[in-house]
């Protein structure tokens, strides 16, 4: 990655589930690097706390690129089970406005 690449992501640092290791493909960070534990619920509760942060910083910093580069990342990237299941209902439920998805947090992840 060139400098400008670098800086360009490092934005997205602060994010849990971004890598910005490119040595899997050399190409560009993983934006869905996440590990489920086996254990659906608090896999669940994870996707459902990435949520959370994803749409926290999304609005703050005015950032829409950021859901497309996980949401390619998830569509394209091995298959994460209950961690990409509780992101996403997290994610549908910020954008229904049904509730703030901080909410449906059972657990800590």
């Amino acid at each position: 990655m060139t400098s400008w690449q670098k800086a360009e992501v490092a934005k997205w640092a602060e994010l849990p589930f971004v890598s910005l290791d490119t040595s899997r493909d050399g190409a560009r960070p993983c934006f869905w690097d996440v590990t489920p534990s086996g254990d659906d619920d608090a896999d669940r509760a994870l996707g459902r706390a990435h949520a959370v942060k994803l749409t926290s910083y999304a609005r703050d910093a005015k950032d829409s690129e950021i859901l497309a580069l996980v949401l390619e990342d998830i569509v394209t990237g091995v298959d994460k089970a209950g961690v990409t299941a509780g992101f996403l209902d997290a994610i549908g439920v910020a954008l229904l406005g049904k509730s703030d998805p901080a909410n449906l947090i059972s657990k800590e992840p």
